[in-house]
């Protein structure tokens, strides 16, 4: 692969990533249809993925939160009012 082309490549992820993210920050209707272009075009060309950055990775994960109404959580929230309890194998009868 030449270097012309893969400036070319990365030049049309960043339009593609571009377009998701004035359309999420507008509200329009297409947003789907950009995010599937995105999706479309990265599972084409994956090595591509290493040169996004964290803020344009948040606008993908911020447009899928968006259209799929899914949040994301603190990995370790604890929930109030929920006690765990610990076992053991011996809990289990195992090795008796």
């Amino acid at each position: 692969m030449s270097t012309v082309l893969d400036v070319n490549t990365e030049q049309e992820l960043f339009n593609k990533l571009s377009e998701v993210e004035t359309a999420l920050t507008s509200n329009h209707p297409a947003l789907q249809l950009h995010m599937v272009k995105l999706h479309t075009f990265l599972k084409k060309q994956p090595e591509l993925v290493h040169v996004l950055t964290d803020a344009q990775i948040g606008t993908m994960i911020g447009a899928y939160s968006k259209l799929t109404a899914a949040s994301i959580t603190e990995p370790n929230a604890a929930k109030s009012g929920t006690k765990r309890k610990t076992f053991s194998a011996a809990d289990l009868g195992l090795f008796e």
